[in-house]
């Protein structure tokens, strides 16, 4: 099924303190004769859809980064092109005044974009009876940052995690349950932007490392040693030993984008897709 969600998407939703939002979805029906499309298409509060899916979807946030649209990150980040747009809906919510909570730019209270993404996903839920051991979240820069906050305070609803190319400000990793959490971690070597090696913008707001991050959720999903590293095309695969959740950090010589090569969409999906809580 798919699902083109514009302005004011889940309006149903009480105490959500948004102007807008946008979200995408899809998912597959399947009957006996094999797989049949249907299209429901949310605008405002009016919904038509066809009739329900017999499989119980998976839900894949993705959050933009800063200053960025959802309807943007929809179209770079490119999951509709993954066996995410078969399988998944897709949602991409809109934060206020652009910026997601844990940067120093946001104008939100911590907690407040947890407390909006928990009530989509029961209106979700509600609306589409969805898999609630696999909701999962991926996104770029502050939309990676985001996607930190969830893995750090959601552990218990989110399946998974896969940041690319995350704004790491210390916020975003701070006061975070103990509970492990399947995280990808995505980041280009050569980002001028949010390093590698970690820094300070915005006024002096400083920043994570990535290898600082990394072992903050080794610690949380029980990596001990060191990691199988790989060739990929493009970058390099770290893979940690873990006796809780899954960790991967894929590293490439890039600058601050949603690469290409490697394929971050396709690896954000197949990290994902198998995670379960």
């Amino acid at each position: 099924m798919v699902l083109c969600a514009h302005k004011n998407l889940i309006a149903q939703v009480k105490n959500i303190k948004r102007t807008a939002i946008t979200a995408l979805a899809a998912l597959t029906v399947v009957s006996g004769a094999g797989v049949v499309p249907s299209v429901a298409e949310f605008t405002g509060t009016q919904a038509q859809a066809q009739p329900p899916p017999l499989a119980v979807p998976p839900v894949l946030f993705g959050f933009d980064g800063w200053r960025d649209t959802p309807e943007n990150f929809r179209r770079y980040s490119r999951l509709h092109e993954t066996g995410a747009a078969r399988e998944a809906i897709r949602i991409y919510p809109e934060s206020i005044n652009h910026g997601w909570e844990g940067a120093p730019y946001a104008v939100v209270r911590p907690g407040e974009d947890l407390k909006f993404i928990t009530q989509i996903i029961a209106e979700v839920d509600r609306t589409y009876n969805v898999d609630r051991g696999r909701i999962y979240a991926t996104g770029h820069s502050n939309g990676g940052g985001m996607t930190a906050v969830v893995a750090c305070h959601l552990p218990h609803i989110f399946a998974g995690a896969a940041a690319v190319g995350g704004a790491f400000y210390d916020p975003v990793n701070r006061g975070c349950s103990n509970r492990p959490i399947p995280f990808l971690i995505s980041h280009g070597t050569g980002d001028a932007m949010m390093k590698y090696h970690g820094g300070y913008r915005h006024n002096g707001s400083h920043y994570l490392a990535v290898p600082v991050l990394v072992n903050s959720y080794k610690k949380r999903n029980g990596c001990v040693g060191a990691p199988c590293v790989t060739n990929i095309p493009g970058g390099k695969r770290h893979v940690y030993p873990c006796a809780r959740k899954e960790l991967q950090l894929l590293t490439n010589p890039q600058n601050h984008t949603w690469n290409r090569v490697p394929d971050a969409s396709q690896e954000v999906w197949n990290f994902l897709k198998r995670q379960r809580l």
